[in-house]
C-alpha cells in the first residue's frame, strides 16, 4: 500500500546501547538526523507522545561573535569557514550578549550542504581560547581532512600502506 503519502519502513529490534549507536551513526552517515525508537507493542498516536523518543546526535563548534541579531533571539555570528550563522540563545543571553569578537561554543545537530549547522544554539563564551587559534585549528582539521582523501585516492592505485601515505604527504604540502 505504498504511494508518494505513504512508504512502509523497516523496523529493527534495539539490542543494546551500542546497537543503538551503530545504527544511529549509519543513519547520519546517510545524511539522516537521527533515530524514532517506539516503545514495542505500542500504538500509533497522532501527536506528540509518551511511546517514541527521538534520537539525534549533538555536535560542538567554535565561533566568532559579531552582534545581537536584529532578527529574532539570537547572535550574528561568523564561523572558522568565513559563513555568517544566527545561533539562538535565551533571552537573558540576548539581552546580555557577548563582547563583540568573543569566542563562543554552540551546539548543533550537524551541517547542512551548504556549510551552515543544523539547529544551533549557544552553550558558552570560550576564554581559553583566541580567534587566530581556532581559524589555525580549523585549517589543521581541513588539511587532515584533504591529506585522508587523497590518501584513499592513492591507496586505491596503489594498495601499499606505507607509500600512499607518503605520497599522500607529499601531494598535501605540495598544494
Amino acid at each position: 500500500m505504498e504511494n508518494e503519502f505513504i512508504k512502509i519502513i523497516d523496523f529493527h529490534k534495539c539490542n543494546s546501547l551500542n546497537h543503538l549507536k551503530e545504527e544511529l551513526e549509519k543513519i547520519i552517515l546517510k545524511g539522516g538526523e537521527g533515530l524514532m525508537l517506539r516503545k514495542p507493542k505500542s500504538l500509533y498516536s497522532f501527536g506528540r507522545s509518551n511511546f517514541l523518543l527521538k534520537v539525534k546526535k549533538k555536535f560542538d563548534c567554535v565561533v566568532k561573535f559579531i552582534q545581537t541579531s536584529f532578527s529574532g533571539i539570537s547572535f550574528d555570528c561568523l564561523l572558522p569557514s568565513g559563513i555568517k550563522e544566527k545561533i539562538k540563545c535565551e533571552m537573558s543571553d540576548n539581552n546580555h550578549p557577548p563582547l563583540s569578537g568573543d569566542i563562543l561554543t554552540v551546539t548543533h545537530f550537524g551541517y547542512r550542504s551548504s556549510g551552515t549547522l543544523k539547529f544551533p544554539y549557544f552553550s558558552r563564551i570560550r576564554f581559553d581560547i583566541n580567534w587566530d587559534q581556532v581559524i589555525q585549528l580549523y585549517n589543521d582539521q581541513i588539511k587532515l581532512i584533504l591529506q585522508k582523501i587523497i590518501f584513499h585516492e592513492i591507496y586505491r592505485k596503489t594498495p601499499n600502506f606505507n607509500t600512499a601515505r607518503k605520497l599522500a604527504c607529499k601531494t598535501l604540502v605540495m598544494h
